[in-house]
């Protein structure tokens, strides 16, 4: 059971691990923290 348990690759991988997950929410993160920076810079 414990083998079981501690089991975090293929399938049983964290969310954060998994290849499309990585591939739709980092970039899109990327993106939205360039939106903010120039929301910023257009305020100063």
């Amino acid at each position: 059971m414990a083998e079981i348990r501690d089991l975090k690759t293929g399938a049983f991988a964290p969310l954060t691990e998994q290849p499309f997950i990585r591939a739709v929410l980092f970039p899109g993160a990327a993106f939205g923290l360039l939106a903010v920076g120039q929301r910023l810079f257009d305020l100063f």
